[in-house]
């Protein structure tokens, strides 16, 4: 069984993600799980680049099992959540529990029914790597379940504390879609001031409860743009597509009978569905995130249950009894199965997700390619990495995004520019503007304002990468090959064979790789160097310095000693470049020496405040990179995480022992009271 081959999972975002989960667990078992991480080219604090919860898990799991078994288990243990926590949203609504476990047994028409335009909540999407959604969708209906019951007077407000922490922890996206409804929850039930004093102490509870990882993460934001994932403009053609749409059908007609027949808690998951209309959402800007519709098919799921026992409740009224009800569950399920599966679309994805991502990357013929690149850059000097993505590497890796896998493999080499962090700051833009200009192919766009160069020109794409800090570029295809012995400013430094070899057809077109990498060295790239020009620059919001920053990559494309613009700079410099020597770098410092004062120092790694330079003065250079103007001939920068990292940890650590007061209070009366 793939889920314990002892393989990572492989494939879609699950490529990128995967080096993330593996990183934060050694980050973490080395004590700095939320610093600087030099292998990060966006420039965000290392443990807010994506949500903490799942990899916690995964740390968790892997004190006693492997790092890979751990990741499976944690996207199993995301999968379950989301039946459990249907269960529990009908609990807290005050259904029966026959209702209850109606829900769970219908889980498998969201759960085998993939949404085309959407990101998460199904087999499919979670086992593409959007686990984090699937957490939090699981974690958010517990929420849900636990606030309804607030409001009938039977929840408890730490826990629903809890399960919002942990949605919040899981995505954030997730958490606006639960908080959404929890607000249609609260304006359709909630009627007494003791229940809303009981609300606003589970959020607060919540708030505090994860304040370690969102306090320094909304401080730093302005570092990132954020994740973007766009999907179709129509909310109709999302909820209605060929392969999903029915659930949502199901759950409408239940929540009518529902509204008719007043059941428990019908009203406000009515008010949450029409609340989730794209007209209300226009003016938030979130319309066009596919990521904060999926708990839609879950609030069907809920509505289907009710469905199902009208259905129930008309034929097998006259029969009794546990078997009964057993079988009539049974019947449930396996229709709940058969129906998505009866859909050419979900029937073919349900198929192939174990295969193609718990089997991992060594289950593809490319798998020995990447061990023999391994190798040979492990063999050469330390130096950020990228490489070229061949025409046919679904058939030899499986997968677009398998160059991000590397990290994993290798010692000091930076390889994974995109996949989890595509688009998250200026600097990635500006590696994919490079990337393009080499290699179209690799180019993946998600902004609608996001620039491209046009037409292509490798010559320019050299030197962006050089200013880019890329030390080596592989190209994959003899296409490429034959075109960079035409190019200045690269030499050849190693050439890899791998024993696995594209079948004829493959091997047969210039674009496709033959399972030959060479490995070429861009020459005059270094972290830490000298510049020779200089001007000042007026500060720009993120939007306008990313479009900033390619034409300026575009005059780098032309003439590589082109003018490096400079936020804050008092004045131009036009001088000798500086003569630095004695570099050293690590995740949180990089020191140096140079000649003379005066003469700026360029450090290219992305660009953030957070630095905090002695012997010199810092600002942002483009393209989002640093530059120091030394004021003394020893220069080191020391990485400080802000404050906020601070008081956000004694913030959790204060409500941790608040709830373990409240805890113990709440026991010491039970005790006196059972005593009187």
């Amino acid at each position: 069984m793939a889920l314990f081959n002892g393989r990572l999972p492989y494939t879609s975002d699950f490529t990128g993600h995967t080096w993330w989960l593996a990183a934060f667990r050694d980050a973490l078992w080395h004590g700095h799980p939320l610093g600087w991480n030099s292998q990060i080219n966006n420039g965000y604090l290392f443990g807010y680049t994506y949500f903490p919860l799942p990899a916690l898990i995964v740390a968790v799991l892997g004190v006693v099992v492997p790092v890979a078994l751990a990741i499976k288990l944690m996207v199993v243990a995301a999968l379950v959540s989301l039946p459990f926590g249907v269960g529990q949203l009908c609990k807290g609504l005050g259904a029966s529990r026959r209702v209850q476990a109606l829900a769970i047994a219908a889980s498998p028409l969201a759960l085998l029914s993939n949404h085309p335009i959407t990101i998460g909540g199904s087999i499919f999407d979670t086992m593409r790597g959007e686990f984090s959604m699937a957490l939090a969708i699981g974690c958010g209906l517990c929420f849900l379940g636990e606030w309804a019951a607030l409001s009938r007077g039977a929840g408890r407000w730490w826990v629903a504390g809890l399960w919002f922490a942990a949605t919040l922890e899981s995505h954030v996206q997730g958490a606006l879609a639960t908080g959404i409804v929890a607000l249609c929850f609260v304006g359709v039930s909630w009627r007494t001031r003791v229940t809303v004093q009981r609300g606003l102490a589970a959020l607060v509870f919540a708030a505090g409860l994860s304040a370690w990882w969102w306090m320094p993460a909304v401080s730093v934001s302005t570092q990132t743009l954020g994740d973007v994932n766009p999907t179709f403009h129509s909310v109709g053609a999302f909820l209605m597509n060929s392969q999903s749409g029915y659930v949502v059908v199901l759950g409408v007609l239940g929540l009518t009978i529902a509204l008719w027949r007043h059941r428990s808690g019908a009203n406000a998951l009515a008010c949450a569905v029409v609340v989730l209309a794209p007209t209300l959402l226009i003016p938030l800007k979130i319309f066009t995130a596919g990521r904060v519709y999926p708990i839609v098919f879950w609030l069907a799921v809920v509505g289907s249950a009710f469905l199902l026992d009208e259905v129930w409740s008309v034929l097998l009224a006259r029969l009794k009894g546990r078997l009964v009800g057993a079988v009539g569950l049974f019947v449930v399920l396996i229709a709940s199965v058969a129906t998505p599966l009866s859909i050419p679309g979900n029937r073919e994805t349900a198929t192939s997700v174990d295969q193609r991502t718990f089997a991992g990357i060594e289950a593809y013929k490319g798998a020995a390619s990447l061990r023999a690149l391994t190798a040979t850059l492990e063999s050469l000097p330390a130096g950020r990495v990228m490489v070229e993505t061949p025409a046919n590497y679904a058939s030899q890796f499986g997968d677009w995004s398998w160059a991000n896998v590397l990290p994993l493999w290798t010692h000091g080499h930076d390889t994974s520019p995109s996949g989890l962090y595509v688009n998250a700051s200026q600097s990635s833009i500006g590696i994919e503007y490079a990337l393009e200009n080499l290699s179209p192919s690799i180019y993946f766009p998600v902004i609608s304002w996001q620039p491209s160069p046009s037409p292509e020109s490798p010559q320019a794409g050299v030197n962006q990468l050089r200013v880019l800090g890329v030390r080596y570029f592989v190209v994959t295809t003899p296409a490429l090959h034959r075109l960079f012995a035409s190019l200045r400013g690269v030499r050849l430094a190693a050439v890899t064979t791998s024993p696995s070899q594209a079948t004829t057809a493959e091997s047969f077109s210039a674009s496709n790789t033959s399972n030959t990498f060479w490995v070429y060295r861009i020459e005059h790239s270094a972290i830490v160097s000298g510049v020779s020009a200089l001007v000042p620059m007026a500060t720009l919001s993120t939007q306008p310095y990313a479009v900033s920053m390619t034409k300026y990559l575009d005059e780098v494309g032309i003439n590589p000693s082109a003018v490096t613009p400079v936020v804050g700079l008092g004045h131009p410099y036009n001088g000798p470049d500086a003569v630095v020597s004695d570099v050293s770098i690590s995740d949180s410092r990089i020191s140096f020496h140079v000649d003379r004062v005066g003469e700026p120092v360029v450090i290219r790694e992305s660009y953030s405040p957070l630095w905090r330079v002695t012997g010199g003065r810092l600002y942002q250079a483009q393209p989002n990179e640093m530059l120091v103007w030394p004021t003394s001939t020893a220069v080191t920068m020391a990485f400080t995480p802000p404050v906020t990292q601070t008081m956000g940890l004694c913030v959790t650590v204060l409500s941790v022992l608040g709830i373990a007061l409240v805890g113990a209070t709440a026991l010491r009366r039970r005790r006196a009271a059972d005593e009187d």
